[in-house]
């Protein structure tokens, strides 16, 4: 708990046997504890400004009602407005095929949410690039490629490693909210794990050299062995073809060279 007080952070014991946890402004001697304070000088925001409480007419501590968090007020609750918001995008998508759209298929409002949501569109607001796009991906503005489509997507099943009822299910029987909302940042963190791991190997290869050895490179460490069957076989990436007619017998070895393990940089 942090307030505008120094000596914030305090437990203290009240007098004549009445014990108070004032978690708020303990260096006020009339505060009653919790949510209960005397006059201060600014509010109370804890976990990023998912609880928030307020200084209201520079006397009493009060907490923030939930409209209040969503609007992020003065930028101190911008976490919990980001959370809100996009649980409230995807309360709004499942919610928008049960209306009673009754018009083609790809004017449905619930379908160009979802191709806005993914970024399938250049344009949110033109319609004329929603039809390019649906029929980019989808192949057809008819109903029934459409449909089809959909169908395939309410089959697909969520591994059971990756799916939050720990069960194996398919899109199409997914009911509640939070599913998707736990799928969803389930595969971003992955996402961004496998990201890190790509460019923490890209680094690694660079610093070796390894991704500067063209295959070239690597055939040119045998070519001078080439006389010799037996120089050539005794290097860990070279094999003797006898084979061969040219002055190339002597062949680079990717499956040798993994075998007896040397590093890309001494071939």
């Amino acid at each position: 708990v942090s307030t505008s007080s120094a000596t914030a952070n305090q437990k203290t014991a009240g007098t004549a046997g009445s014990f108070k946890c004032r978690l708020l402004e303990a260096f006020q001697t009339g505060s009653s504890g919790y949510a209960d304070t005397e006059a201060v000088a600014t509010g109370v925001h804890l976990a990023g400004g998912y609880t928030r409480l307020d200084q209201q007419s520079g006397s009493h501590i009060k907490v923030a009602r939930q409209d209040e968090l969503k609007n992020g007020k003065e930028g101190k609750a911008n976490a919990y407005s980001e959370a809100i918001t996009a649980v409230e995008k995807l309360y709004r998508l499942m919610g928008e095929g049960h209306g009673n759209e009754t018009v083609e298929l790809h004017t449905w409002q619930t379908l160009k949410i979802v191709f806005v949501e993914l970024n399938l569109t250049k344009d949110n607001s033109d319609d004329v690039e929603l039809k390019k796009a649906i029929t980019a991906h989808l192949g057809s503005l008819k109903d029934d490629t459409i449909a089809k489509n959909e169908n395939k997507i309410n089959e697909l099943v969520t591994p059971v490693a990756d799916s939050p009822t720990k069960e194996q299910t398919s899109l199409g029987e997914i009911s509640d909210i939070w599913q998707p909302v736990s799928l969803r940042g389930f595969y971003k963190l992955r996402a961004a794990v496998d990201e890190e791991k790509s460019v923490s190997a890209q680094a690694c290869n660079a610093e070796s050299g390894e991704s500067a050895k063209s295959d070239g490179d690597k055939q040119g460490g045998c070519d001078k062995h080439y006389a010799s069957q037996t120089n050539c076989d005794a290097k860990d990436f070279c094999t003797y073809d006898k084979t061969e007619n040219t002055n190339k017998k002597c062949k680079f070895n990717a499956t040798k060279a993994a075998e007896s393990g040397v590093p890309v940089t001494k071939i």
